[in-house]
């Protein structure tokens, strides 16, 4: 029976290319040999599949999430009335409470939507709020340019637009620049993962220790992955409408069904490049990828201080050199550009994606770039002006940004006319394109989170809608593809491609994303991850306040704790810092004229040690900036730099030794 239909198949593909072969004879006199397949046939068991265990599993768990959330959503509400309405009740387990309790509030249908708004009352929390704001914009193009992927996919019924639209001088910059999206989440990630674990209570270099930080971070991203994943190769196949819609749906419920394996390992970057589940979820196996790398590299640096030279010095090379090597040696044109002969699998087998997208160790740069930003922030944030008004700063960020504008501005020039230039200058500017955007954002980011919070770019972009949007980005992420396969393969015939249905596709394509990942946030990613949470024993904190603090909260809040904190005094966190890795010099010395970098050592948690006995490996002297303004230009690059080799930095102004 199956040889008979592929018999079938084989003959209708036959007599299409012989009318294809008449049409094209008789109009152009010309004969051609046109690939024609099917790509869908009417049959029963495609139109009317079966109920699978899949399924069954899948509605399952939807039924069992929505019962337990009624009871647990009742018995929160009538103990928060109980209590009398305190406030902050939603952002803490209930006091008093037992396990069991605890695990019944964690489906609170209020708790989980109050999640998705985390106060913000720490200073690095207010320092770095701003990148939320990052992520959703980025989240946003991210969409966008997955839309625009989609509609080269689909049948076009106006193929000559399209085609002009390939080499269009926006377009062409458009697509090269996509690749800075990840960039900038790379980015994110590796700032966050220092300033993260700088606020953690034990930083020993031990496998314990890198292990639990390693399944705190899964507990966030495996739960809601796997959710998405068992919806994509179970019910969405319900969905598949006509042969534009195999061509979506079909496609990915076919490929998750074949390397679901991979996605679980996080390893999908690598064995199933041209066919992959879910295909945004490759930067998932990437990131986490470079999060052990660079979490074992914090641990190492934390015990031994002077390997982050080493560390940088090899991470920025590897970034400079390999990248143009691949380049180089596959002929890869000098950035992304537009393939309609590999867009039927959304430029899955793009050589540019294939050899530098793909792979996480062609994304150490941007990564690396965002974990020195990191150590940058953690080593000025207690004297902001000596770094953010030294003109080496400023002459390296204005250089930066001039570097990221010839980049993309010299972009459609070096694509058109590659053919004439040496296989070398394309591979070096290759490297220097992709680079860009990396250095530029996390100079960005490093200005902006040292930056007052009265700025007023820092305080828009720090505005609570950006919170929650961030918090939903991960879902958004995604289901958003899911969402693109469904709304693109509804179309019943070939689409006239042009800015007002790509508006249209746009439109519902981030609406229903955005009504679906925040169901996913609120019914699942907030439920799981607190459960796992607390089977790890590391219940939901501020991100700024460790568990070692819960009982010394006034450490860290102070009457003077939301003042604004332009001043380079000591700020309200700064009692705590022998907690996260710094210890910062006795408070009669104001802080702008010593700062030391010291690696943790064993305190009792609750016992400060004392300053004098402290020992800095590394002491930074930086002249005083309450007696003289014009020397907070002074700094050098080699002064802002050097900060890395743990030595003297002489200037001319210091403090002596013996006094500190």
């Amino acid at each position: 029976m199956v040889e008979e239909v592929f018999s079938l198949e084989r003959g209708v593909a036959r007599s299409a290319r012989a009318c294809i072969n008449r049409q094209i004879a008789d109009r152009y006199q010309l004969r051609v040999e046109p690939r024609v397949s099917v790509r869908h046939c009417y049959r029963e068991a495609t139109e009317r599949p079966r109920l699978e265990i899949l399924e069954i599993c899948f509605l399952l768990l939807v039924l069992g999430l929505i019962l337990v959330k009624i009871p647990a959503t009742r018995y929160d509400m009538r103990l928060n009335s109980h209590r009398g309405y305190p406030p902050g009740f939603y952002h803490q387990p209930p006091a008093g409470s037992k396990l069991g309790q605890q695990l019944l509030v964690t489906f609170s249908f209020p708790r989980n939507i109050q999640q998705l708004k985390d106060p913000v009352s720490s200073r690095s929390r207010r320092d770095l709020q701003f990148l939320e704001a990052f992520r959703v914009i980025q989240m946003i193009r991210v969409v966008i340019v997955h839309v625009v992927l989609a509609l080269a996919k689909v049948p076009q019924a106006n193929t000559a637009f399209v085609e002009s639209m390939q080499y269009h001088p926006l377009m062409v910059i458009y697509i090269a620049e996509f690749q800075n999206y990840i960039q900038t989440f790379l980015s994110i990630s590796g700032m966050l993962l220092v300033v993260n674990f700088a606020e953690q209570p034990q930083k020993t270099a031990r496998w314990k220790t890198f292990l639990k930080l390693l399944m705190v971070r899964l507990a966030r991203l495996v739960p809601v992955y796997w959710f998405v994943m068992l919806l994509e190769t179970s019910v969405v196949r319900r969905f598949m409408v006509g042969p534009i819609g195999h061509q979506f749906v079909g496609e990915g419920f076919q490929n998750c069904r074949r390397w679901w394996w991979a996605n679980l390992l996080f390893i999908n970057n690598f064995t199933s490049k041209k066919d992959t589940c879910l295909l945004p979820t490759w930067y998932l196996a990437t990131e986490i990828q470079l999060f052990v790398i660079g979490l074992a590299a914090v641990m190492l640096i934390w015990k031994f201080p002077r390997l982050r030279v080493l560390f940088f010095a090899i991470m920025f090379t590897y970034a400079g050199l390999f990248p143009t090597l691949a380049s180089y040696l596959s002929r890869l044109p000098p950035a992304m550009t537009t393939d309609l002969k590999t867009s039927a699998n959304l430029l899955r087998a793009h050589p540019y994606q294939m050899a530098l997208y793909f792979p996480f160790h062609q994304n150490i740069g941007a990564y690396t770039f965002g974990m020195f930003a990191g150590f940058i922030y953690l080593r000025y944030r207690d004297s902001k002006r000596s770094l953010l008004h030294s003109n080496s700063f400023k002459y390296l960020f204005k250089l930066a940004t001039l570097l990221y504008l010839v980049c993309i501005l010299s972009v459609y020039w070096m694509v058109i006319y590659r053919t004439k230039l040496h296989r070398l200058v394309l591979a070096i500017y290759s490297t220097v394109f992709k680079q860009s955007w990396a250095i530029e954002t996390t100079f960005l980011q490093l200005f902006l989170a040292l930056s007052s919070s009265n700025y007023w770019w820092k305080r828009a972009l720090s505005h609570p809608i950006f919170g929650v949007g961030g918090k939903l980005c991960y879902c958004i992420f995604l289901i958003h593809f899911i969402v693109i396969e469904m709304v693109f393969g509804q179309a019943p015939e070939p689409v006239v491609t042009s800015i007002r249905s790509g508006i249209s596709f746009g439109t519902q394509v981030f609406m229903w994303s955005l009504s679906l990942g925040a169901l996913l946030a609120i019914y699942v990613e907030q439920p799981a991850a607190n459960l796992l949470k607390l089977a790890l024993g590391t219940r939901k904190q501020d991100s700024e306040t460790s568990p070692a603090l819960e009982n010394n909260k006034s450490l860290l809040k102070r009457p003077d704790d939301d003042e604004d904190d332009d001043d380079d005094g000591p700020g309200p966190t700064e009692r705590s810092n022998h907690l996260s890795g710094f210890t910062p010099e006795p408070e009669t010395l104001p802080s702008s004229q010593a700062l030391a970098i010291v690696p943790t050592r064993v305190y009792k948690r609750k016992k400060c040690p004392d300053p004098s006995i402290v020992t800095p490996l590394t002491s930074v002297h930086l002249p005083d900036m309450a007696t003289s303004t014009s020397t907070a230009s002074s700094l050098t690059i080699v002064q802002i730099l050097i900060l890395l080799l743990g030595r003297e930095i002489p200037t001319t102004s210091s403090v002596d030794a013996n006094e500190r």
